[in-house]
């Protein structure tokens, strides 16, 4: 087991892979999560590696880790490569950073689609990939917005046609016009 973890890249991959071919009848239904823990637990930061093991099976295209990276922004994205480099045995990284990353296996899609698949208590608790993809992709979209009067200008005619569709409501003050509200 040791061997098939700590082993070269490729070497790693094709024995998990015969070692995986071997046991699947042995292994029923999710017992192969148990080899997946002990993957994640040789890792510096299992939580970490967990993280972005599952951010990267949530894509819906694989990613190089460059992109992931940037996607991430400076605090999550900061150690991708050093984390997902101890997960070869199980997922393709290319030694180009801008080569997109793949997972071997679909049991491994399955293990990191819910965290109690996961036995390491460090993951318990962990925040839902997809919430943050969708966090870090917006936080991308807002600092990539250019300040421009059209958007602003968009943005205000959205806003009075949002109002001048609200029922007014006798007795209630009047809404104050956009000028006022910024």
């Amino acid at each position: 087991m040791k061997f098939i973890i700590d082993g070269e890249d490729k070497v790693s991959h094709d024995w998990l892979k015969l070692m995986l071919e071997l046991t699947s009848k042995l292994l029923t239904g999710t017992e192969v999560y148990k080899l997946y823990d002990y993957i994640l637990s040789t890792c510096a930061d299992p939580e970490q590696a967990y993280l972005h093991l599952s951010l990267v099976a949530t894509l819906a295209d694989p990613l190089p880790i460059s992109q992931l990276s940037t996607l991430l922004g400076p605090g999550l994205g900061r150690d991708v490569q050093t984390t997902l480099i101890q997960l070869q045995s199980v997922m393709d990284i290319p030694t180009d950073s801008t080569l997109p990353m793949n997972i071997f296996y679909l049991s491994i899609h399955n293990y990191v689609s819910n965290p109690l698949n996961c036995s390491l208590p460090q993951v318990c608790d962990i925040t839902s990939p997809h919430s943050l993809l969708a966090g870090s992709a917006l936080h991308l979209m807002v600092k990539d917005i250019p300040e421009s009067m059209a958007l602003l200008g968009a943005l205000s005619e959205l806003k009075k046609q949002s109002k001048a569709m609200q029922p007014k409501q006798q007795g209630s003050p009047q809404p104050h016009s956009l000028s006022q509200v910024t």
